[in-house]
């Protein structure tokens, strides 16, 4: 056997064993963005189902809610936390932290009623701040929802994303 041959044998073995251990080390790449994502979902359902802000999303979705322009600062504070809680959410969404699919089937009416209830409040910051990305991970999810087909339950009305006025 000459040296050539026990060259080109260490090198096909070489090989052979950088190409296992990728396969592992992939392997363990997909275990830990799984456990991350898992992770993320439980914060967000923690999040969501906290009861004060599960008061404060009933609030806003309720008929106590306060008409555009009358709101007080009270009432602007409380907006502010959904509309901010939402907005996190839209940022896990968008950088696929957690499953969109699982969001969208868990709080996708939410989302959108939300979202038309906040919507003037949320433009009016936009302008009061001059930034325009003002809660804009929550339009994003906002327009997902809308967008959505669940096969788990009809949405109630048509809603399409119409964009803002302005």
């Amino acid at each position: 056997m000459d040296w050539l041959m026990v060259g080109s044998l260490a090198t096909v073995t070489q090989a052979a064993i950088f190409l296992v251990a990728a396969a592992f080390a992939y392997r363990q790449l997909k275990e830990v963005a799984r456990s991350r994502s898992g992770d993320s979902l439980s914060r967000v359902l923690d999040q969501l189902t906290d009861p004060p802000l599960k008061e404060q999303i009933a609030w806003v979705l309720s008929k106590d809610f306060p008409r555009e322009g009358r709101e007080k600062r009270a009432d602007s504070d409380r907006m502010n936390q959904v509309s901010y809680a939402y907005n996190r959410v839209g940022l896990f969404v968008r950088h696929k932290l957690i499953p969109k699919q699982i969001v969208l089937d868990m709080w996708c009416m939410e989302i959108v009623n939300c979202w038309d209830r906040l919507r003037p409040f949320i433009e009016r910051q936009r302008k009061e701040r001059n930034f325009q990305g003002f809660q804009n991970q929550f339009e994003e999810l906002y327009k997902l929802a809308c967008d959505y087909k669940s096969p788990y339950y009809p949405q109630p009305r048509e809603h399409k994303y119409v964009g803002s006025p302005h």
